[in-house]
């Protein structure tokens, strides 16, 4: 396996008897008429570049976490995920720079809270200020897509990603590829335009 399908592999844990073409091509082939290809080419090297800043420390950040975990302590910046329910069944959600491992899980907590309500609801993240999330923190999101998938897309009726940056765009357009979200998402670049695809979502139960 190249180095690029195990990048995608590990950001993904997924795993693939080939890729495309396109995949093994050098960054300066990158230009090309075809903006499809194009964006996915710049997709898939924004999750390269993930595990590039991931790598020299990942192991020491992610036994930190862990040990941190066990302990009961808090970790990160003291801002805090907040949440406008105002909209319902739109939510807002910002994420804060560095948020704690309690404040990820007690995310998975109030996500679960919205599935038991048992109606329908859309959720817009705004993650344009946050680190991206490392490989521990991904491996609990997909852990609690797989356990409530069939809620998820029973209820979860779309979810907008809100990031102005590219790197952060790419990644989770390129995760999208590879594994199959229990709800429609989007990654645009402004709260406006992420709204105005919410809308669009009809909630009726």
């Amino acid at each position: 396996m190249g180095r690029v399908a195990s990048l995608i592999v590990s950001a993904t844990g997924r795993h693939f008897v080939s890729l495309p073409r396109w995949v093994r091509r050098s960054p300066a082939r990158l230009r090309s008429a075809d903006p499809v290809q194009s964006e996915r080419r710049r997709a898939v090297l924004a999750v390269a570049q993930l595990k590039r800043w991931e790598r020299p420390s990942d192991g020491i950040a992610m036994a930190r976490i862990v040990a941190e975990r066990e302990a009961g302590l808090p970790r990160g910046g003291t801002e805090g995920i907040a949440y406008d329910e105002g909209q319902w069944p739109l939510v807002e959600i910002r994420w804060p720079p560095d948020p704690s491992t309690a404040e990820l899980d007690a995310h998975l907590r109030r996500l679960q809270g919205y599935l038991d309500r048992g109606v329908p609801f859309k959720l817009l993240y705004d993650v344009s200020r946050t680190r991206p999330i490392n490989s521990l923190e991904r491996k609990e999101f997909v852990d609690f897509f797989s356990r409530n998938r069939e809620a998820l897309q029973l209820r979860c009726r779309g979810v907008a990603y809100i990031t102005r940056k590219a790197v952060h765009r790419g990644i989770l357009t390129a995760i999208g590829w590879f594994i199959t979200f229990p709800f429609p998402l989007e990654v645009s670049a402004t709260r406006e335009q992420g709204l105005q695809w919410l809308r669009q979502i009809r909630t009726d139960p």
